[in-house]
Order: structure tokens, then sequence, then C-alpha cells
């Protein structure tokens, strides 16, 4: 029963948040996220298109797409606000299920994660701003960025990401500073995990 009302309250914290953010996009008008009124398709429009052409997001999608989110990560990522995703490719999630033991590896299994750790796995992937390779990753020092689910991540000079598990994540050469209307996507090669 205490698990029940924790996890109850942790879901409802999160939509609030959710909520809270998508309902304040597009209420500002600069970079650091929020909308710059940029045309053309949105963040979740370019990973599904990309998807459509090649299968390259079918996990990253399937995720955001779970019933026990609500919409809430769609509807962020298609919002006016400007977000930077990091986007794993299918071979991270896989990586991650066979971790996890998930079965079967397979994109619809990791809705198999409940709400509130789903939820904190995905908004670990998105930053607030449209920040470039070039803005995120400084050529000297280790930069750190704070996520959308309030932990932080650091970019580091040679290209890798460290996030609080000390797992070092690489950005997917030539897949990176995808322009989206409503920020970029830079694809990576590991999940982040916030715990």
């Amino acid at each position: 029963m205490i698990k029940s009302v924790k996890f109850l309250a942790t879901v409802a914290v999160f939509s609030a948040g959710m909520a809270g953010f998508v309902a304040t996009a597009g209420a500002h008008d600069d970079d650091e996220g929020k909308s710059d009124a940029r045309e053309g398709k949105t963040i979740v429009e370019v990973a599904l298109a990309a998807n459509a052409k090649d299968g390259s997001f079918s996990y990253l999608l399937a995720a955001a797409t779970c019933p026990q989110l609500n919409g809430a990560i769609v509807t962020a990522l298609s919002g006016k606000k400007q977000l930077t995703l990091l986007a794993p490719t299918d071979e991270a999630f896989k990586e991650l299920q066979k971790k996890l033991g998930l079965t079967p590896v397979a994109p619809a299994t990791t809705c198999g994660l409940d709400a509130a750790t789903l939820a904190n796995v995905l908004t670990y992937h998105v930053a607030k701003g449209r920040q470039t390779i070039g803005r995120l990753f400084d050529d000297y020092e280790s930069e750190v960025v704070k996520m959308l689910n309030g932990k932080r991540i650091a970019t580091n000079p040679d290209l890798t990401i460290t996030d609080i598990g000390k797992q070092s994540v690489g950005v997917v050469p030539g897949l990176v500073n995808i322009p989206a209307s409503n920020g970029v996507i830079h694809t990576i090669d590991t999940v982040l995990l916030p715990f």
C-alpha cells in the first residue's frame, strides 16, 4: 500500500511538472528553452520521419509513447519551447533492455518500466534551449548541463557525456545538430541513466 501511494505521488509530481512545462511553451522568445517561432518539423516529427526512413529511433519513439506516460513526453517535444534532445540509438535501448533483464528485446518492451522510472530516464535526455554541439561541448573543459528532470550531465571536450552513473556516452558522428522547429537532436550511443 505504501509503495502504491509513493508511486502514485511520484507520477502525480512528474505529471504536474510536465503539465507546467507544456503550459508555458511558447511564452518567451529566446533559445534558453523558449520559443523562437522557427518553421518546419518539431523534434517528434523529425524523429518520426527519420524512423520512417531507416528505423533509427523506433525504441525511443516506443518509449516516449508508452501509455503510462499519457502523452506527456510527446507533448513536450512537440511544443514551441526550444529543447535539445539527446536521442539514444536503437542499439543503445537494446543494450539497456538486456542490462535490465527486460524481454523480449523489442521497442515496446521498454513500456514494462513503471511510469516514474520511464519518465525520469526520458526527461534525462532533454535539456532546455537549442544547444548545438558547439554550444553543448566546450573545447577545453567539461561543462555541466541541467536536464529536464532536474539532474545533470557533464559534457566533455572529447565529445562524450558523463551521466550520474559515470557512464561514458558518445555522440554518433554525422548524426548531430539535426534541426527541428523547436530545437535540435543529437544522436547518442548509450541510454543516459539518472540513477
